[in-house]
Parts: C-alpha cells; sequence; structure tokens
C-alpha cells in the first residue's frame, strides 16, 4: 500500500497518539521520547518516519486480514452453529418439512418465453 504524504502524517499522528497513550498507561520515560521523536520526523518528513507509516500500514492491512478470519469463524462455530443446532432441537416441527420432502433438487424447469419486461424490475 502506498501512502501519499497526507496518510504518512495521519499515520504517524496515530502511532504518537498510541505512543502517548501508552506512557499515560505504563509512566515508561522512553515512551515519551519515543512520541517526541515521531513528532519530530514528521515535523521534518523524514524518510525513517514515511518507512514506519508504510510497515505499520502493512502490518495494519495482515493483521486485519488475520482477525477478519478468526472473528468470523469463531463466529460462525461458537455462535451460529450451537443457535442452529438448538432451533432445531427446539422447534422440530418447523424444520420437519426440510425431511419430509425427498426431491434430490429444488430446481423447477420453467417453460416460459421471456420478454424484455421481465428483466426491467427485477427484484
Amino acid at each position: 500500500m502506498e501512502l501519499d504524504r497526507l496518510g504518512t502524517v495521519k499515520t504517524v499522528n496515530i502511532l504518537t497518539l498510541a505512543v502517548l497513550i501508552a506512557y499515560l498507561i505504563f509512566g515508561a520515560v522512553w515512551l515519551a521520547w519515543a512520541a517526541a521523536l515521531l513528532t519530530l520526523g514528521n515535523a521534518l518528513e523524514s524518510r525513517i518516519t514515511a518507512a514506519l507509516a508504510r510497515g505499520w500500514m502493512k502490518f495494519a492491512e495482515r493483521l486485519g486480514a488475520f482477525n477478519s478470519r478468526v472473528i468470523l469463524t469463531l463466529t460462525f462455530y461458537l455462535l451460529l452453529t450451537p443457535l442452529a443446532f438448538l432451533y432445531r432441537i427446539f422447534n422440530r416441527r418447523l424444520v420437519e418439512h426440510f425431511r419430509a420432502n425427498k426431491r434430490m433438487s429444488y430446481f423447477e424447469d420453467l417453460n416460459k418465453k421471456y420478454t424484455p419486461g421481465d428483466f426491467e424490475k427485477s427484484w
């Protein structure tokens, strides 16, 4: 991902804010110095801060891809699957029609001649 100058400035500002919040939480003096260096590098348009911003965005992109897969997988297996089983157990009458229908497919052939008007408002 290639960042323009504004994107680099925004990213380094957010990183500086995160380091300052970490300084307030942990009280480590080196975090305050790191925030000062990030701010100085951002003000001077340093190549190092631009490289740091690009690296951070690559890391964030990979982390986002990983997290979305993990969160979706956990949601499916830990939330939706048990809910589906509970629904089937407590609502047998409502899901019985799935077992009663012994057709191999729900596909039905329609012998109809389509006109252009059929495709105008498909929804």
